[in-house]
């Protein structure tokens, strides 16, 4: 019997296995243990997969962050760099640039309606991905 794998399912078995070919003696580890420590193993990678995300977002927070200051400049108000609230359509400069187009960022009742969610963003995943980041 032929079993159908779906696109995530293949994404995660290629990864473990080449976190397999990357620790050496993980697979005997994880063979020879208990289900208890199975799950504390599972539980360092996902930990280390948080980390990683944690500082792949700050990481490219910074970048946002002096991309869209003007040269010589600094934002009014300030965001900081380590806390993700403050950010995307509730600050004045990144609101305006995460603006879609053809909606007016001046008009106070489309700005608001972009910070609470009621105007749809239709853009690609990837562009409203960097306004969640920052959010």
């Amino acid at each position: 019997m032929t079993s159908i794998c779906l696109c995530s399912e293949h994404k995660e078995y290629s990864a473990f296995c080449e976190l397999l070919q990357i620790v050496p003696g993980l697979e005997d580890h994880l063979m020879n243990s208990s289900e208890e420590e199975v799950i504390h193993i599972a539980d360092l990678v996902q930990k280390g997969v948080n980390g990683a995300h944690a500082d792949d977002t700050m990481g490219m927070k910074s970048t946002i962050i002096d991309w869209i200051t003007p040269k010589g400049q600094s934002l009014n108000p300030h965001i900081p760099r380590n806390i993700k609230s403050g950010c995307g359509f509730y600050h004045e400069r990144m609101g305006a640039l995460l603006c879609l187009a053809g909606l007016d960022w001046n008009h106070s009742e489309t700005r608001a309606k972009l910070i609470n969610g009621k105007i749809q963003k239709t853009l690609g995943m990837g562009f409203y991905a960097v306004a969640f980041l920052l959010q």
